[in-house]
C-alpha cells in the first residue's frame, strides 16, 4: 500500500512539472519541506487532532508561500494535507527523487573503498562511468576497510567487486575446491 501511494503522488508532482529547470526545483525544495515539516513545533501543529484539516492545509500554504516554494509544489502539498496523506511524505519524497533522476538522466552509484577517493579518482571514475551508462553519474561515495583495496561499485541491482577482498575469498574458494 505505502508503495504505490508514495510512488502514485509522486508520479503525479512530477507530471505536474514543466521544465527540467522546475524538476530539480522542486526536488530540492521537496527535500527543505520535509526538512522543516520535521521541526518540533509544526510537526506539532500539523499531527494536533483539534486543528482541522483545512486550517492546517491553508497554514502549510502560508508559510511555504512565505518561504518562495514552487506553487504548483505548495499546492500539491495543501492537497497532501487535505488527503491526510502527511505521514506518507518522506516515501514520495524517495519516489519523486527516483522519478528525477530518471527525467533528468541521472544515475547513482555507490563507490565502496578501503579508503577515501581523491580528486583525481573520482574524476576519472564519474567520467568512465558516466561514459559506460550514458548518464550523468551522481556519486556516493563509502569508505569500507574490510575491502582492504580496490573498489566496488553498486548501480541500482548491479554490483562490480574489485576488491582485494573479494579476491583473496574467490582465491580461498578455488583452493578449497582443490582439496
Amino acid at each position: 500500500m505505502r508503495s504505490r501511494l508514495g510512488h502514485r503522488y509522486a508520479k503525479t508532482l512530477m507530471l505536474l512539472t514543466e521544465s527540467e529547470e522546475e524538476v530539480r526545483e522542486i526536488r530540492q525544495q521537496l527535500r527543505d519541506a520535509l526538512e522543516a515539516l520535521r521541526e518540533p513545533t509544526l510537526r506539532g501543529f500539523l499531527e494536533n487532532p483539534a486543528v482541522s484539516a483545512y486550517k492546517r492545509a491553508d497554514a502549510l500554504v502560508e508559510v511555504f508561500d512565505k518561504g518562495g516554494m514552487n506553487r504548483r509544489l505548495t499546492m500539491f502539498m495543501k492537497l497532501v494535507e487535505l488527503k491526510g496523506r502527511m505521514r506518507y511524505l518522506e516515501e514520495i519524497v524517495e519516489e519523486f527523487e527516483t522519478l528525477a533522476r530518471q527525467r533528468l538522466g541521472e544515475q547513482v552509484v555507490v563507490a565502496e573503498s578501503a579508503y577515501p577517493l581523491d580528486d583525481e579518482e573520482r574524476e576519472a571514475l564519474v567520467d568512465v562511468l558516466g561514459r559506460r551508462v550514458g548518464k550523468r553519474v551522481i556519486l556516493r561515495e563509502k569508505v569500507v576497510p574490510e575491502l582492504m583495496a580496490g573498489l566496488r561499485l553498486k548501480m541500482g541491482d548491479l554490483v562490480m567487486d574489485a576488491s582485494a577482498k573479494m579476491r583473496l575469498e574467490a582465491l580461498e574458494r578455488e583452493l578449497v575446491r582443490e582439496d
